[in-house]
């Protein structure tokens, strides 16, 4: 039995190009960057290899960014997520400019 693959990648030549492949996708979820050099990775992967941090210490350094913005988010968000709303938590980082191990995405090609 063979597995669909999960993604699917896709570098256009043109724009003609790119839009002929957006009119022929039925669902998507599109990532990317500027670069196509550039991995997918997320900006607390990509600061912790910038310093050469371990996955262990990785870990610490999250737990740490989440703590010092849960304290101080009643400054900045008028309704808080519940403590235990971890996702939510990590999107509100992400939001204000903090690193997260989360991607963006969107649902529109045009983006």
């Amino acid at each position: 039995m063979s597995t669909l693959p999960l993604y699917l990648e896709v570098t256009p030549r043109n724009w003609k190009e790119a839009k002929k492949v957006a009119e022929s996708l039925r669902v998507s979820i599109f990532r990317g960057h500027a670069e196509k050099s550039w991995p997918l990775n997320p900006t607390i992967e990509r600061v912790a290899e910038q310093f050469n941090c371990s996955k262990q210490e990785l870990w610490r350094q999250e737990k740490e960014v989440i703590y010092l913005f849960k304290s101080r988010a009643h400054n900045y968000i008028k309704s808080p997520p519940d403590d235990k709303d971890w996702i939510e938590w990590l999107s509100q980082i992400q939001h204000y400019g903090g690193p997260t191990r989360l991607l963006d995405f969107t649902d529109s090609f045009y983006i």
